[in-house]
């Protein structure tokens, strides 16, 4: 910062002091209100304009060092003053900074309004096109039909029983043909993939669902395989052609303990698989694939993907910040890993369990969400809410899956309408 140009009385008044303080610089500066170095510059500027200044008594002049000359309030008073003198010339230098930055702004503004560039022509045309957005793949899964979540319980946040899952299944499916048919612009399919994931009953695993839910397992195992039929009816009216996908989930399972022999198989969500199929085996419209392994290998529109429900990945734990992602993520590289070693490469994995919606398709992911909603485990582990959702997407055969939609089973609460925009 180039020093700030003083005139000839100001020099003229700065050696009078100096004289007067008998030629000790520190008393000058103090008797002066300003600083050492300010004194030393000032004094050198009143030689080079030809005024007579004599040496002083300060330790660089070669007299007596000048601060124990002075009195214990004169040291005090000249330190406050050095010390008031150095911030002051720090907020200057800020200051300072901030205009330059200021007026380079004012100068790149001013360069962007006077030699404005022409916007590409395709920021203002609309394609023409009428490219179909690929194949659609609905996950269903985590439904816990039989389970009762007490409103009373969750702060008001969820409930569940009989009435809301019989309401929520069939707002999933209105809403998914309402999605597939009146939001995309091409909406032509040659079918629809169905992921039937798992954890469709409560079951007992627990003392608290065994006192609490409203109906046994094969009540609610029946119930599913009902309103999971007609869901089925009314997509192969609407698509054309459905391909059913079913991996068994953890909550059916008929043990205490999960089962390596037989455990896709001796659960609840296979009955109902079994029974699905079985109700369905004269309509030509459906296909089925019910794996004995528990996990299902297919591909749609050139993109492979693994269907499981989630308790398989072999991985525990999480994260405050993060939830269940990144053991998750965890989970489907070693997933990756066992799978490629077996000749089943995939491209992306598709899960339930979590209880909530993730959408990582790049990173080989995708994570439905659930048709119960938030319950009382959720809100003591101190869970972040999610509303009760399953997932719609579509695969397309340059794209891959792309277009997710988070189908949501409730009504959204009522929110402030604008036209467009609000500033907030």
């Amino acid at each position: 910062m180039p020093p700030i140009p003083l005139s000839r009385a100001e020099l003229v008044k700065t050696v009078k002091a100096y004289d007067k303080a008998g030629h000790n610089k520190a008393r000058a500066a103090l008797a002066l209100g300003i600083g050492h170095n300010a004194m030393h510059n000032r004094l050198r500027r009143a030689r080079e304009a030809g005024l007579q200044v004599r040496p002083g008594s300060g330790h660089k002049d070669g007299g007596a060092k000048r601060l124990p000359e002075m009195s214990l309030e004169d040291r005090v008073r000249y330190k406050t003053l050095e010390s008031k003198n150095r911030e002051l010339a720090r907020l200057l230098a800020e200051a300072d900074a901030k205009a330059a930055q200021a007026d380079k702004f004012r100068a790149l503004s001013a360069e962007l309004h006077e030699n404005p560039q022409a916007p590409p022509r395709w920021t203002v045309r609309v394609p023409a096109g009428k490219d179909a957005p690929g194949v659609p793949v609905l996950m269903l899964s985590d439904w816990h039909i039989g389970e009762t979540v007490d409103s009373a319980q969750v702060h008001g946040a969820n409930e569940f029983n009989a009435a809301v899952a019989d309401r929520r299944v069939k707002s999933v499916i209105d809403r998914v043909l309402h999605l597939a048919f009146h939001h995309v612009k091409t909406p032509e399919y040659p079918g629809i993939v169905v992921i039937l994931g798992g954890d469709f009953v409560s079951g007992w695993l627990h003392e608290e669902l065994f006192r609490t839910d409203w109906c046994a397992p094969p009540t609610a195992a029946n119930w599913c395989v009902s309103r999971l039929h007609a869901a089925l009816l009314r997509l192969a009216e609407a698509f054309g052609k459905v391909h059913a996908v079913c991996v068994p989930g953890n909550h059916g399972r008929l043990t205490k303990k999960p089962m390596a022999k037989g455990g896709a198989t001796s659960c609840f969500d296979h009955a109902i698989y079994e029974a699905l199929s079985d109700r369905l085996r004269d309509d030509a419209r459906i296909t089925w694939q019910i794996p004995a392994s528990g996990d299902a290998l297919f591909q749609v529109a050139g993109t492979r993907f693994l269907a499981m429900h989630g308790h398989e990945l072999g991985v525990k734990g999480g994260d405050g910040l993060i939830g269940a992602l990144g053991p998750i993520m965890r989970g489907a590289i070693k997933t990756g890993r066992a799978e490629r070693s077996l000749g089943r490469d995939f491209d992306v994995l598709l899960l339930g369990h979590f209880h909530q919606s993730i959408w990582q398709p790049h990173s080989g992911l995708v994570v439905n969400g659930t048709l119960k909603g938030f319950d009382e485990y959720s809100r003591m582990q101190r869970y972040s809410f999610a509303p009760p959702t399953q997932s719609l997407f579509f695969v397309h055969p340059r794209f891959g899956p792309n277009l997710p939609f988070n189908v949501f089973c409730d009504e959204p609460a009522a929110r402030e309408q604008v036209k467009f925009v609000a500033v907030a």
